[in-house]
């Protein structure tokens, strides 16, 4: 049986909204934080399931030579910071695993911050990559129609906007320092802007994925 797009698009939304909430770790609670964590990989686990025959299809794509590199590179990086993640938060967790924590060790942790910002990055990247099916299905399903075709000067606008401010949240949320495991003394105050870090998160995904999308527009 088919999964419908409209079910996958509200699960790979919900997996999104996980993963940047659990960026938030001293925002919530440990067990909140595994729970979230957990949650989030049952997803992906869907996610895959639902997709089983992307692997397939990838397979005689890359025998045939008719896979670019650059999709390649970006998939693989994705999956390994899915594997990552996985395997640092088994080591490290101390509320659902029964028998933990295996490790407490402080580099565990940098690989596990490293990964999960990556995987934000990667994700706005996928997600890119599949844009036009998510807006042509946005257009068939819930606008249809109804507002007419946007003036490209104003779309334009509107996406140097969103990258503009993605650019802004990149800096803001201190993600080259954390994707590369630099220790800074840049710690984000969730007890006044917490909504803002969650905003500014949300924003760089959807930078990301428009640039990307106009990247693959041209590549093709």
């Amino acid at each position: 049986m088919k999964t419908p797009f409209s079910v996958k698009l509200f699960l790979d939304c919900f997996g999104l909204a996980l993963l940047i909430s659990s960026l938030a770790y001293y925002w919530q609670t440990n067990v909140f934080h595994e729970v979230v964590g957990f949650t989030f990989m049952a997803l992906v686990l869907c996610h895959n399931i639902i997709n089983r025959k992307w692997y397939t299809s990838s397979a005689k794509r890359m025998s045939s030579q008719r896979w670019g590199s650059i999709r390649l590179l970006s998939h693989a990086v994705l999956i390994l910071m899915v594997i990552l993640l996985l395997i640092t938060s088994t080591l490290l967790s101390r509320s659902i695993n029964p028998i933990g924590p295996f490790t407490n060790d402080f580099s565990i942790k940098q690989w596990h911050q490293a990964s999960a910002y990556w995987l934000l990055l990667m994700i706005g990247v996928h997600i890119g990559k599949h844009f036009p099916k998510m807006k042509g299905y946005l257009r068939s399903k819930i606008w249809k129609g109804k507002f007419g075709e946007t003036p490209k000067f104003l779309s334009l606008g509107l996406w140097l906007t969103i990258v503009y401010i993605g650019a802004y949240a990149f800096a803001q949320l201190d993600i080259k320092n954390k994707a590369l495991m630099v220790q800074t003394m840049n710690f984000w105050d969730f007890t006044n802007q917490s909504m803002s870090f969650f905003a500014l998160a949300f924003l760089l995904v959807l930078a990301i994925m428009k640039m990307t999308a106009l990247i693959s527009r041209y590549l093709k």
